[in-house]
């Protein structure tokens, strides 16, 4: 704490000087010129390494003042078949493993590693999610992806959407990466990045995602699917509406951010990041009510997660993540676990509400402090 104030370079030389008593010929002027020698050797200091991992400093600026992050230099093309996209380097890329020739979107690889991969606070370390996201973010997101496949489907022809090389190179990758403290072997990642689409499409034609491409289903589009893309005004920017992550495609209306924000944002008396996402995500799904009929219904597989692109999640993530200031996180899976036990509470309650009815009572009014943070349309 003395040096506080002072020219540090200076205090750690009188220092030094006086612990080992350097020579007299060591002067201050010296001393400075080794210090900058040593650091031009060690050159920049990276925030990748070659075998793909990323470090988390990549997706927050430093500087206080910043209010939504790092953005992304450039959004590259989706990779196709018979395309060699994303093999040249560059500042925004990362080299996917030491033996590929592929790169990808290093912010990408920081979002995805940050809430799925080996390091991250979460429990569960979920390859598989994080191998199906780097699939489909190659080929242009979730949702392109998919229709690629179906599209594929409809003229039988294999669901390969990816070249074998970049498809090779993500799964050595992914193997790389996770190394500890549970190694995942080739003979499992390579299957699942091979057939994942295989079980999605089994969804799909049952009727319980979210996807509905009226050019290649002939069924009509299901009442909770139609529900659930009315609530999703927030995909689409405009002036009364926040960005929430550079990179991601959701705006939210920022009278309804700061409303979340007074009641569970970090300047509240709750302070809590859990009850400040999972406002945000019933905000998103049109409000408690409407969060709760779509999920009382069962339709959508996975429950919650279901209702959501995980790059939707992981853009509520981030941007609750940075209004704390990093003091505490939660992931996707956090989020979404915390937000069921909130739609099993609203649950809970309007069966209290129908049973006081049916007996000629008065319905108890919603008072949670969920129903006021909402309450801003």
């Amino acid at each position: 704490m003395d040096l506080l104030g002072e020219d540090i370079p200076e205090a750690i030389y009188r220092r030094a000087k006086k612990v080992f008593d350097m020579a007299s010929s060591v002067t201050l002027p010296d001393f400075r010129k080794q210090i900058a020698e040593c650091k031009r050797s060690r050159g920049n200091k990276s925030n990748v390494d070659e075998g793909g991992k990323v470090m988390a400093s990549v997706l927050f600026d430093p500087n206080p003042k910043a209010c939504c992050g790092r953005i992304p230099d450039s959004d590259d093309p989706p990779a196709k078949l018979g395309c060699n996209y994303w093999t040249t380097p560059t500042p925004h890329r990362t080299r996917l493993s030491l033996n590929s020739s592929f790169y990808m979107d290093t912010v990408k690889l920081a979002e995805c590693q940050r809430y799925m991969g080996p390091e991250s606070a979460s429990k569960k370390k979920d390859w598989h999610i994080y191998a199906r996201m780097l699939v489909q973010h190659a080929a242009g997101g979730e949702a392109a992806f998919f229709r690629i496949c179906l599209e594929r489907r409809k003229a039988q022809l294999k669901l390969n959407v990816l070249d074998a090389p970049i498809r090779d190179a993500i799964i050595e990758h992914v193997v790389d990466l996770y190394k500890a403290p549970d190694a995942v072997p080739d003979k499992l990642v390579r299957p699942f990045v091979l057939n994942f689409v295989h079980y999605d499409i089994k969804l799909y034609d049952k009727g319980i995602t979210r996807w509905y491409f009226p050019e290649l289903d002939q069924r009509p589009k299901a009442e909770t699917v139609a529900l659930l893309e009315a609530q999703e005004y927030w995909r689409t920017p405009a002036p009364d509406r926040t960005q929430l992550r550079p990179g991601h495609h959701v705006y939210i209306k920022t009278k309804a951010l700061e409303s979340i924000a007074s009641y569970f944002g970090p300047q509240s008396k709750e302070n809590c990041i859990k009850q400040y996402s999972c406002a945000l995500l019933m905000h998103m799904l049109g409000g408690m009510k409407t969060a709760f009929n779509l999920w009382q219904g069962k339709q959508f597989t996975d429950g919650l997660r279901g209702m959501f692109l995980l790059d939707d999640l992981i853009a509520v993530c981030l941007h609750s993540d940075e209004l704390f200031h990093l003091a505490v996180s939660v992931s996707p899976q956090a989020c979404l676990q915390f937000s069921s036990v909130r739609m099993m509470r609203h649950g809970r309650n309007e069966v209290r509400n129908e049973i006081c009815a049916a007996n000629g009572g008065r319905p108890r009014a919603a008072r949670s402090l969920f129903h006021f943070a909402l309450g801003v349309s």
